[in-house]
């Protein structure tokens, strides 16, 4: 907590000689809360933001909600992530990453697993880090049969990934970079171009 302190510190001198802070010092310190467990008071600065009149964005959001998951708080995590839909702004993959992973953290496998297949409804939304933090939990709780059937789920959109891919190049329709990158992402060989 040496450096968070540091920083706290140099904040509430700046605060204090009159110099304004702006959006991304806000989230700097936010963030650095969270990682060192400190989410009550990274939600507290996050409040303070609003009273100053910087209005906290995506990256202050995902800071709170990693940081819940961090600590296995998904009830709360997924709170936070209610009212930043609310709000407008657009979650990431990191977003649902670390929902996930305080769903898992706290124990709730099974509310992984069904918000996992939920999320395959959203464009990008699963990768393969989320894969591994649902199929890590299984494997922590001794389930380890749904860990392999988590695995095969992820080989098998690495398979139709791929045939996709297949098909395209057959009818002569050249992938653009999304089109790559998202085979690349659920497949372990090299790219398909040299």
């Amino acid at each position: 907590m040496g450096n968070v302190a540091e920083a706290l510190k140099v904040f509430s001198v700046m605060s204090c000689n009159g110099h304004d802070s702006d959006k991304f010092t806000f989230n700097v310190l936010v963030a650095s809360l969270c990682r060192v467990g400190k989410v009550g008071g990274a939600e507290d600065f996050m409040r303070h933001m609003s009273r100053i009149g910087l209005v906290p964005n995506s990256v202050t959001y995902d800071c709170i909600i990693s940081g819940h998951g961090m600590l296995g708080n998904g009830l709360k995590a997924f709170s936070v992530f209610d009212e930043m839909i609310k709000l407008g702004h657009h979650p990431s993959h990191f977003t649902y990453g670390s929902l996930l992973k305080g769903l898992c953290k706290g124990g709730n496998l099974q509310e992984a697993k069904q918000f996992l297949n939920k999320l395959h409804c959203i464009p990008s939304a699963v990768d393969t880090i989320a894969y591994n933090t649902v199929i890590s939990e299984a494997c922590k709780s001794g389930k380890l049969w749904e860990a392999l059937v988590l695995l095969d789920q992820m080989a098998g959109q690495s398979k139709a990934a791929l045939y996709i891919y297949d098909a395209m190049e057959k009818e002569g329709v050249f992938p653009d970079t999304v089109n790559v990158l998202y085979v690349a992402q659920y497949h372990d060989k090299e790219w398909p171009f040299a």
